[in-house]
C-alpha cells in the first residue's frame, strides 16, 4: 500500500469513516452481486448498441480490480482497463494520469462513423 500515491489521502478518508456509524454502514454494503439478488441484470446490456468501458485503479479497494474483471466478463464485448497507480478516486489523486485512460475509454464508446 506504500507503493500507492494516493496513500495519505487513503488513511485519512479511513481515520474519518472509522468510528462514524452511518459512514461504516456504507462502506460495509458495497454494491457487490450478492447484495443484489434478483437484480442482476447484466445480460440485458446490449454492448452493440451502447458499448462498456470499465476502468478500475490498481489501488481500488471499494471496487477491486478483481470485481471489475468479473462485471466485464459477464458483460460481453465490454472492455476493461486497469489504472496503474490509481485507487477509487482518480481524477482526483491524479487527473493527469488518469486523462489518458478517461480519453481512451471515451474513444471507445463513441460512435463511430459510416
Amino acid at each position: 500500500m506504500s507503493d500507492y500515491p494516493g496513500a495519505s489521502w487513503l488513511a485519512r478518508y479511513r481515520e474519518r469513516v472509522n468510528g462514524d456509524p452511518e459512514l461504516e454502514l456504507i462502506r460495509r454494503q458495497p454494491l457487490r452481486p450478492e447484495n443484489r439478488k434478483g437484480k442482476d441484470r447484466r445480460h440485458q446490456i446490449n454492448t452493440v448498441r451502447c458499448k462498456l468501458a470499465l476502468l478500475t485503479g490498481e489501488y481500488d479497494y471499494s471496487c477491486t480490480p478483481a470485481m471489475t474483471k468479473a462485471v466485464a466478463a459477464a458483460i460481453p464485448s465490454s472492455r476493461y482497463r486497469l489504472m496503474k497507480g490509481m485507487g477509487h478516486f482518480p481524477m482526483i489523486e491524479s487527473y493527469p494520469g488518469f486523462r489518458p485512460y478517461l480519453l481512451d475509454a471515451l474513444d471507445h464508446i463513441a460512435p463511430q462513423s459510416k
